[in-house]
């Protein structure tokens, strides 16, 4: 996946055009865990939605190179409260989804509009996880949530990086350090591409 010289202005009737990306190119790997990291309004989430085609480039190009279409999983999904978490699972992977998420059997046979915000936010991630796709495109996944659920959320993720290119958005620290690279956004025409097996192998 490639994103060649891309340049993205915004354009609003009440405010000048404000520049997001100048001439931004970056090669994402095949698969792994790849965060995107820099201060609020830099355009973190703005990058997982051009990647995803909700963003049309000012200019520029995105090439897929054999990337299915991703799968964006931001705050706006949402699991049907009155179901029961098992009828989100397939029987025969009651295993794995007990030992991945963390959740019980007592859990597993909740209604979903009664987990609590760290177990609603495991089972979604589980969820989309399964779904048939090379590239996941997940917008601060570990946002409010406590110690016990993030670490939850990226034992998750990790399990799943070796079979596709998960793209995350964070400020979360622990994200960052359990992703395989990262890319850290400066400015519109600054940004840095950083190897972190290689920081992980160093340490």
């Amino acid at each position: 996946m490639i994103l060649d010289r891309m340049t993205l202005r915004y354009h609003t009737a009440l405010q000048p055009p404000r520049l997001i990306f100048h001439a931004l190119r970056v090669q994402f790997p095949d698969r792994g865990m790849v965060t995107i990291t820099g201060d609020s309004g830099i355009g973190k989430t703005s990058l997982l939605k051009i990647i995803a085609g909700q963003i049309k480039l000012t200019s520029g190009r995105y090439v897929h190179q054999g990337h299915s279409q991703p799968l964006f999983v931001d705050d706006h999904m949402r699991l049907t409260g009155t179901w029961l978490v098992k009828d989100y699972i397939v029987a025969s992977q009651q295993t794995e989804f007990f030992h991945q998420t963390g959740l019980s059997q007592q859990q597993y046979h909740q209604r979903i509009d009664t987990l609590s915000v760290g177990q609603y936010t495991r089972l979604l991630m589980y969820v989309m996880l399964q779904v048939q796709t090379t590239c996941f495109l997940l917008d601060e996944p570990t946002h409010a949530l406590d110690l016990v659920n993030r670490q939850r959320i990226i034992q998750l993720l990790r399990v799943h990086r070796h079979r596709a290119l998960i793209i995350i958005s964070t400020h979360d620290p622990l994200v960052v350090q359990a992703s395989d690279y990262e890319l850290h956004l400066y400015s519109p025409y600054q940004s840095q591409w950083i190897n972190r097996r290689s920081c992980l192998t160093l340490q």
